[in-house]
């Protein structure tokens, strides 16, 4: 009888770890969308995101670049408002990165970065 169970709980365990579903791999991406705006008339988009620190400008650059080219297929122009984590999408933006007519060009505010206001 304890044979019996324990080829039971043996085979039980067999059948119930080769059946598990097939891992999904995730899909890690560098920004976080925190908004859109699409201008259907213009054929244009304009998106905010959220970067982790630390991010140096360079990295920024990239990442804003890596979004663009999820959006550049649909519409003519792109704009990516690119910000740091803690940061309030109502504030200026650390960089704003356009693309248009196929370039990218990239404007840059580091204050944006460390400018807060004193409370008390």
């Amino acid at each position: 009888m304890i044979k019996y169970s324990v080829a039971a709980i043996v085979l039980t365990a067999v059948v119930a770890c080769t059946s598990a579903p097939a891992p999904v791999q995730k899909t890690s991406e560098p920004f976080t969308v925190i908004g859109s705006a699409i201008d259907q008339a213009r054929s244009s988009i304009t998106v905010s995101i959220r970067i982790d620190q630390p991010a140096t400008e360079q990295r920024v650059k990239s990442i804003a670049e890596k979004a663009i080219s999820g959006y550049s297929g649909q519409y003519k122009t792109v704009t990516i408002k690119s910000y740091f984590a803690g940061s309030n999408p109502s504030e200026l933006p650390y960089a704003t990165s356009i693309f248009d007519n196929g370039a990218v060009t990239h404007q840059v505010t580091p204050g944006a970065a460390t400018q807060k206001i004193p409370t008390h």
